[in-house]
């Protein structure tokens, strides 16, 4: 049993630092054959009304609702596989993929770009910031995502490094030596938050940590209105004070990262977010 920061106990039994093929064989196995589908449209992402009663959708693209078609027919074993070699696991408790630690996406380093093209070829559509400082000889970026990703709604956070001296543009997912501890809650919206009714959480506090925290669930989200409740710990008072700076530099503010959005909260070396607006839009 886990606790979050706002006191909500949680079940759930997600390894961290090391998902392995093995335990997502065996989530898929407990989602059964029969999993469901629902059908699931993309919303009007300029219509700030609650995600699940857009009127305004139209139908995602056929390719989608194929290969869901075909995920919705398969046999564990085969889901799995493919889940897996997607570089993802599935939590059946939850109901969502989530990105594995040494998923095949961890060789493919990262660049700014990816965001714009998401939404281009990918039909994915979300909210981002970046919080990018100096620490230990590297240049850091910690990157939060909320949004919508072709037929499921979803949160990130990703931690980046890359070396200034040699590398301008092009930024590495972190290795074992600078994997962060982190926790996230994710709402759909601030009514949901306000009574704590959670899309999903992402627990990664423990252990080694993660350099990708993700969680994908079926269903449509309006990413304006999302609410991420983040803790993150730093591995040091000095690296803790240039990720503060980072912190005001992408717009929040110190606060009680309980009930002012896009504020945050310092103990030492652990940080309490509560991300909603601060950032820009990838469409």
């Amino acid at each position: 049993m886990t606790t979050a920061e706002n006191g909500e106990a949680t079940t759930g039994e997600e390894t961290t630092g090391g998902e392995t093929t093995a335990a997502a064989t065996a989530a898929a196995a407990k989602a059964s054959s029969s999993l469901n589908v629902p059908s699931v449209t993309t919303p009007d992402f300029n219509n700030t009304t609650s995600a699940s009663g857009n009127s305004a959708a139209s139908s995602m693209g056929s390719l989608g609702s194929a290969v869901l078609g075909a995920l919705a027919n398969a046999d564990p074993e085969t889901l799995a596989a493919f889940v897996n070699n997607m570089g993802f696991g599935y939590d059946a408790e939850q109901g969502i993929f989530y990105s594995l630690m040494d998923s095949w996406q961890r060789d493919a380093n990262f660049i700014s770009q990816y965001d714009k093209y998401a939404a281009i070829f990918g039909n994915m559509r979300y909210l981002t910031t970046t919080v990018d400082f100096y620490y230990d000889g590297l240049d850091w970026r910690i990157q939060l995502w909320k949004g919508q990703y072709g037929p499921f709604g979803g949160g990130e956070v990703g931690v980046y490094t890359k070396d200034p001296e040699t590398n301008d543009k092009l930024y590495n997912c972190a290795d074992n030596d600078h994997l962060l501890n982190m926790y996230y809650d994710l709402y759909l919206t601030p009514n949901t938050y306000a009574v704590k009714n959670r899309f999903f959480y992402r627990d990664a506090w423990t252990g080694g940590g993660h350099w990708w925290l993700t969680g994908f669930k079926m269903g449509s989200v309006n990413p304006n209105e999302m609410v991420m409740s983040l803790k993150i710990r730093m591995r040091s008072r000095k690296m803790a004070n240039a990720f503060e700076n980072g912190l005001q530099t992408a717009g929040f503010y110190r606060g009680d990262a309980t009930s002012n959005y896009d504020s945050y909260y310092r103990n030492d070396t652990e940080f309490y977010i509560l991300w909603y607006h601060t950032g820009n839009r990838n469409y």
